[in-house]
Formats: structure tokens, sequence, C-alpha cells
């Protein structure tokens, strides 16, 4: 299975004019694929997706699970309700975190 950054990188190189031998693709997009392609099968998917949003293309975003659609209308209501974390709260956590 190709991952979207594979996926993205042949459209790049199969698009008209992207190819890193033509003259499409500068050298500075260039020498980030190389880099990118150093880098671990989830960031490079990662690096995929937010070019491909900025480039204007959504479709390449992972889906939610059931539970993440859960956790996010769950979230979604809380804000709706206005049901925020009070400063105090907020000063806790980030306590307990060192921060």
């Amino acid at each position: 299975m190709q991952s979207s950054f594979e996926r993205w990188s042949r459209l790049l190189v199969s698009t008209s004019g992207f190819s890193s031998r033509g003259s499409g693709m500068t050298k500075l997009l260039e020498k980030a694929m190389e880099m990118a392609n150093s880098l671990p099968p989830e960031m490079r998917d990662n690096i995929a997706r937010m070019v491909l949003l900025y480039a204007g293309d959504d479709r390449s975003s992972s889906p939610l699970t059931p539970d993440e659609e859960t956790e996010l209308a769950e979230a979604e209501a809380e804000a709706d309700r206005g049901a925020f974390a009070t400063d105090e709260q907020v000063r806790a956590i980030w306590a307990k975190h060192g921060l």
C-alpha cells in the first residue's frame, strides 16, 4: 500500500511540468522531497497532507473514527454551551506538566 507521500510524489512527477528534471519543481521543493524521503512513513504522510491542504485538496485528510466523531461532537456541544476550563483549571494542568 502506497503512503500519501508516495502518491503525492508520484502525482508531482506525473503532472506535466512537475518533474524534478523539468522546469516545474523548484530546487527548494526538490530538496524538501529528498529530505522527506528519509523520514518515517507517518511523517511523510503528514507532510503530504499539509501540502495537499495548502494546495486546496482536503480529500487526503484522514477520516475520523467513530470514537473521534463522538468526542468531537461532545467538544463542540461543550463549546456551544460555553463550558470552558477556568483559568484556575488551566493553571493546574500547566503546573502538573511543569509549564
